[in-house]
């Protein structure tokens, strides 16, 4: 309950400008007391250690009380004067302050509850993949562990370590196959066509897992898993991005991320708990439920709009904004601008286009953010957890860990869900790596100094902490806010072509670094390999502080305007002048 209120109430109080700083404490007051946890677990008795553990909900509910609702909670239930009490405490009776964000929030909670039901609910349908993408990594983590041992394996015998490292890597190869024809698709069927045809390979992974008695029946499917992962990939955030408001963009964005942790969680418990057999029999059941929920949704407006079936588009708007006539009409007409402008602008030359300012920037942002994904050491934390807890000696159960991890990356994901439209996209991503270098680090160091043969027992727990930190931290922004960032910045002419190459450089770097991490940490050491994860992180850090722009609440037109350095002028004079440049 804790973890579900805390957030919600911090982004509800806090103002703009300290709503991120705010939010990341729950992530840091966390780590502080799982650190607390192992130091009074060793310094006290039992029972001093359940007064201690008493004494702090006593403490929080005596200043809870005086704590006001917070200001958007009775405004969605018209409690206006409630509202304003709430916001002169919050404000320390500062008028002018109280009006103007009570003004915003109105504003806000009106445009808000117009759409949130309906676009929630299809954006719940598509983006369940995402919990196949998450479960086919905690199957990698838990079960090929398995499969190497013969008294655990199903296979007729059990798969070697090299062989178990192309199975990780198959995850990362498989996209490849299907990433360079997933934007022409796309274009021509339609994006809901794309996420049907997307489930084909999932179910069918399954089924070979289900069936598979050697090494080759179980490549097949993780290859099948990462092409239905790499369909997914692509179709989701371009769905959500094309049919929701700006407002609530980012946040619904996020909910990929979210349930991808959610299935990687789901893997891990699955994989401790179940059989080989039941596990495969649970991952066919999701995509026969995500075929069944997608074929009720609609296709997206924009996509509808450049097709120019206009009745269909507005059917589809009227779907997703709660059958509100009025803003239907004003998305109608700005996206009928928007694509007449972009017609005009497809008429110029795609080697000059190529060459301007705004594409550049904005592919360059793009490429670096989902890049550096892989990069700071996610993909073989993934895949590798167990055997990675296993070779960090760690005083918690591999398993156990495992799954401690995961639940992390949820919590990390969910503040970011609540905090992406509100604290922005540049200091939730520069926090992330910031965070995630830190703990990569001390990991390191950790390792570093067991393999001098101290005796590090006394912090045998540093591996999880740091690892469940590097959760939280990572999800909070590298996970969730380059999706929603390269999306954003994407040039409209070449959308589906940079979002296809990114995409297949994504993977093809995630399937190297999967199949080379066992082999770099036999040469090399685990340790070494956790400080080259730093590098890519600090790398991000900077670009983000430098070059990538605020994009939170923002149209495509000025994001494009943003990029190219222009402001107060439209997209085609924008992009006309920065190709005679």
């Amino acid at each position: 309950m804790t973890i579900f209120l805390v957030p919600i109430y911090v982004a509800e109080i806090a103002s703009d400008d300290v709503r991120g700083k705010l939010g990341s404490v729950l992530p840091f007051a966390l780590s502080v007391g799982i650190l607390l946890a192992f130091i009074l677990g060793d310094a006290m008795s039992y029972q001093m250690f359940a007064v201690c553990g008493m004494i702090l909900p006593i403490a929080f509910v005596s200043g809870f009380v005086f704590m006001p609702e917070t200001p958007i909670y009775p405004l969605r239930k018209r409690g206006i004067e409630a509202a304003t009490r709430s916001l002169r405490w919050l404000r320390h009776n500062d008028e002018a302050t109280v009006e103007r964000e009570l003004a915003s929030l109105k504003i806000f909670i009106e445009e808000d509850s117009r759409s949130v039901k309906s676009v929630s609910n299809g954006n719940s349908i598509v983006n369940l993949p995402a919990l196949l993408v998450g479960l086919s990594y905690g199957w990698t983590s838990t079960m090929i562990p398995d499969l190497q041992v013969e008294k655990t394996s199903v296979l007729t015998e059990p798969i070697t370590e090299d062989q178990a490292s192309w199975l990780v890597a198959a995850l990362g190869f498989g996209p490849l196959l299907v990433i360079p024809f997933c934007g022409s698709f796309c274009e021509r069927y339609g994006r809901k066509i794309t996420g049907l045809v997307g489930a084909v390979p999932y179910i069918a992974c399954w089924l070979f897992i289900l069936v598979a008695n050697n090494f080759y029946h179980i490549l097949v499917a993780q290859a099948l898993n990462g092409m239905a992962n790499a369909m997914s990939i692509f179709f989701a955030p371009i769905y959500v991005a094309e049919s929701v408001s700006d407002s609530i963009r980012g946040q619904l964005g996020s909910l990929f991320v979210l349930n991808l942790k959610i299935g990687i969680v789901c893997g891990y418990i699955l994989g401790t708990v179940l059989s080989y057999t039941m596990f495969a029999v649970c991952g066919l059941i999701i995509p026969i439920l995500y075929v069944t929920g997608l074929l009720v949704l609609p296709e997206t407006p924009v996509y509808l709009v450049r097709k120019q079936r206009i009745d269909e588009a507005i059917r589809s708007l009227m779907w997703f904004r709660g059958n509100d006539k009025s803003a239907v009409n004003i998305e109608l007409s700005k996206l009928q601008e928007f694509h007449n402008q972009k017609t005009e602008r497809e008429s110029l030359n795609t080697k000059d286009l190529l060459r301007s300012r705004g594409f550049i920037k904005g592919f360059v942002t793009a490429l670096t953010v989902i890049l550096c994904q892989p990069a700071c050491g996610m993909s073989p934390l993934l895949s590798y957890t167990v055997t990675i807890f296993v070779m960090a000696k760690s005083s918690v159960d591999p398993n156990l860990a495992t799954i401690v991890v995961g639940v992390m990356q949820v919590i990390g994901v969910g503040i970011a869900t609540l905090t992406t439209e509100r604290a922005g996209r540049r200091p939730l991503l520069m926090v992330s790596a910031a965070g995630v270098a830190l703990c990569n680090f001390i990991l390191g160091v950790f390792l570093l100094i067991q393999t001098w043969d101290y005796d590090v027992s006394a912090f045998s727990w540093i591996p999880l902490v740091s690892l469940s930190v590097f959760g939280v931290v990572y999800s909070i922004g590298m996970g969730a806010i380059p999706f929603i960032v390269a999306t954003e910045v994407y040039h409209p002419h070449l959308a589906s072509t940079c979002h296809t190459i990114i995409l297949f450089i994504m993977f093809l770097c995630t399937g190297l670094i999967m199949k080379v991490f066992p082999l770099l940490v036999n040469e090399i050491g685990l340790d070494k390999c956790f400080f080259m994860f730093v590098i890519p992180c600090m790398y991000v850090f900077f670009f983000t502080w430098f070059v990538i722009p605020e994009t939170k609440g923002k149209s495509k037109k000025t994001i494009l305007e943003e990029l190219n350095g222009v402001r107060g002028k439209s997209c085609e004079e924008i992009n006309v002048k920065s190709v005679i440049v």
